[in-house]
């Protein structure tokens, strides 16, 4: 008896080991109860967005440069009022700040700020213009780091803050949340931007800002429902062009 244990348990353990090796034991999917049940997430939003970050900036010396920056961030946000939403981000960040340099490898970039609803008008006449004019301001504060591979380090924040004038036309009515799509949401208006940053190599330190701080900011977003957007957001600084995609999901 002993020796057909002992059979057994090594034609077991040669089995086994044929077997790949598992990380952990799988979730059982047996059930959707949880411990906790959350009946609403209202005032909440997450998302996630994705920057083309292009800046003219200048280092102390004189000489001048192009920041360049490829930024990848999740968002979240809670409305506190109706007419204030405080918002923080956290992501990724792959810089520049040469012709010469290769982009670098990724590190944090993050935020935090405010987007404000000041004023709104109902338009219904004519039925053709039908929509909603309003007046927004944003403020955000951001840091920025990126390391690349010849041991070139790049950190930058910047102090942000825009007033846009907002049009939204609505496929049915404001009050027809079933309407599939929703809205369409344009925005345009002036924009200002503060950046102070450094660029570190082994040998050196160069500080470095930027050379237009008021420019342009303007978008679009296109509501899939009346709690989901797919939006996209242009800031013009008078050199090239800062583009950004989001998608943005409203409990």
């Amino acid at each position: 008896m002993v020796t057909k244990s002992i059979s057994v348990a090594i034609i077991t353990a040669w089995m086994l080991g044929g077997l790949p090796i598992m990380a952990a034991t799988l979730s059982a999917s047996d059930s959707r109860d949880t411990l906790f049940t959350q009946q609403s997430l209202g005032n909440l939003s997450i998302g996630g967005v994705f920057e083309a970050l292009k800046r003219d900036v200048q280092y102390d010396n004189g000489g001048k440069t192009k920041l360049e920056a490829y930024n990848y961030y999740g968002y979240v946000g809670y409305d506190f009022l109706q007419w204030l939403t405080l918002f923080g981000t956290l992501g990724g960040c792959q810089a520049k700040s040469t012709e010469y340099d290769t982009l670098g490898s990724a590190k944090v970039k993050w935020s935090a700020g405010f987007n404000l609803k000041i004023w709104h008008f109902d338009i219904y006449d004519p039925s053709w213009l039908e929509g909603r004019c309003s007046i927004r301001a944003m403020g955000e504060y951001s840091q920025y780091q990126s390391g690349n591979t010849d041991t070139t380090q790049l950190k930058w924040q910047d102090i942000y803050a825009s007033v846009t004038l907002n049009y939204e036309v609505f496929v049915s009515r404001m009050d027809d949340i079933d309407s599939y799509p929703y809205s369409l949401l344009l925005y345009v208006g002036p924009a200002f931007s503060k950046v102070n940053g450094k660029r570190e190599t082994a040998t050196q330190s160069d500080d470095f800002s930027e050379v237009h701080n008021v420019g342009i900011a303007a978008g679009t977003d296109i509501f899939a429902s009346h709690n989901l957007s797919i939006g996209g957001q242009i800031q013009y600084f008078f050199d090239e062009p800062t583009l950004s995609a989001s998608v943005v999901y409203n409990f």
